[in-house]
């Protein structure tokens, strides 16, 4: 009897005691569970680092016209920024270069360094300094005033208006009236080209 009653013992103690592999595969499905929360986490970290790369991105290069950045000539237009990788000219005749060179017609060439900006009007901001060189004739507001462009110089407006040779009438205070009567009003950094074709900042 004393043997049965340590086998019955046995038994029961066999019957409840858990086996290693009856854990194996929870022990595995928790393992796989980690690696994919960590692999999703690691999967979000990057997308967010590339929201915010593109987001400060396209917060700096918000303004049309062409810029460099890392020795690359960019070009924005419309709000799309892209390498510029051929040579491009424009309206006034004046000559953008794939490697920042510029071609002012008559008045020489003068070189994008990094930073810089220049606008489809051809005016030239300088990175850190913010002088302004001015290569396109026309009208240009600046600081509240209207400058007259010519020759690469600028000098404040005093005459009442200036007609553009479109017909285009640029008044003292900033106000752009077009040959068929509309109206609009120049911004700080507009300019107005001798075709009349307003390039805003």
């Amino acid at each position: 009897m004393p043997g049965a009653g340590a086998s019955i013992g046995s038994y029961k103690a066999n019957q409840f005691r858990p086996k290693r592999d009856q854990f194996a595969f929870l022990r595995g499905t928790t393992r796989k569970r980690i690696k994919m929360k960590t692999s999703a986490k690691t999967l979000l970290a990057v997308i967010f680092g590339l929201a915010c790369i593109s987001h400060s991105y396209a917060a700096t290069d918000m303004k049309d016209g062409f810029t460099v950045k890392h020795e690359q000539v960019m070009i924005t237009e419309n709000g799309e920024t892209k390498a510029m990788l051929d040579d491009m000219k424009l309206r006034d005749g004046t000559e953008i270069r794939s490697d920042g060179t510029v071609i002012i017609p008559g008045a020489g060439r003068t070189t994008l360094k990094e930073g810089d900006y220049m606008s489809f009007g051809g005016t030239i901001t300088r990175s850190g300094t913010g002088a302004v060189d001015i290569t396109a004739e026309g009208v240009m507001m600046k600081d509240g005033q209207v400058m007259i462009i010519k020759d690469g110089n600028s000098s404040v407006m005093t005459k009442d208006f200036i007609r553009m040779n479109d017909g285009t009438k640029v008044m003292k205070d900033g106000t752009v009236i077009t040959p068929n009567g509309e109206r609009d009003m120049l911004r700080n950094g507009d300019e107005v080209l001798m075709d009349g074709k307003i390039q805003r900042s």
